[in-house]
């Protein structure tokens, strides 16, 4: 006969309950299945915060590739493994002032070149450039008229758009620090230009 929890015995009725035994082997696999939520959860917050950061374009300096009010995803991580390079479209603050719009250009030198317009066209390191055709016949050379040798952690941006473009030529903007850089600019997300920025 089966025993209840106040089962009869020859002194009279025990009240003694039974326990319960307790499965470890659920409660592990419960605490695995809360670890994995967890760290699902952790990389998915993590993957948007470092590649879908979206930013918006303002004014012409990058057109024709990356049109005025376009809607661009910014890689946050990429310069923890790998540093800045030419031809790079970035993101920064300008002038190192962190409570200003984020501004977006590409950069054309990096830490110990050499940088200089002369004529209407790029130099670097002597050479000209002729990396990318749409940076030609640039009007106003500005401080890079003399020749700019980049320190440590610098870098010279210039806009695709030069005629439209306030970047390293000018002193407002200057040689960009690396830690004023936000991250690369990989996505265009706005129709009919929807795409990797290149």
């Amino acid at each position: 006969m089966r025993k209840g929890p106040f089962s009869k015995t020859s002194d009279g009725l025990s009240f003694r309950r039974r326990r319960k035994k307790v499965d470890k082997k659920k409660i592990s696999r419960f605490f695995l299945y809360v670890a994995e939520i967890a760290v699902i959860l952790s990389l998915s917050f993590l993957t948007a915060y470092s590649f879908f950061t979206g930013l918006k374009m303002h004014g012409q300096s990058m057109e024709e590739g990356i049109e005025d009010n376009d809607t661009l995803l910014l890689n946050k991580a990429i310069y923890h493994f790998r540093s800045p390079k030419r031809g790079d479209v970035i993101a920064f603050y300008p002038s190192g002032n962190r409570n200003s719009y984020p501004s977006i250009k590409r950069i054309m030198g990096v830490p110990g070149d050499t940088i200089k317009i002369e004529a209407g066209y790029l130099y670097i390191n002597g050479q000209e450039y002729k990396g990318n055709p749409k940076i030609s016949g640039i009007k106003d050379p500005g401080i890079l008229s003399a020749g700019v040798t980049l320190g440590d952690s610098e870098y010279c941006v210039l806009g695709d758009n030069t005629k439209a473009s306030e970047d390293s030529r000018f002193s407002k903007i200057g040689m960009i620090k690396r830690s004023d850089i936000l991250g690369a600019i990989w996505w265009d997300a706005t129709y009919p230009r929807f795409g990797m920025v290149s």
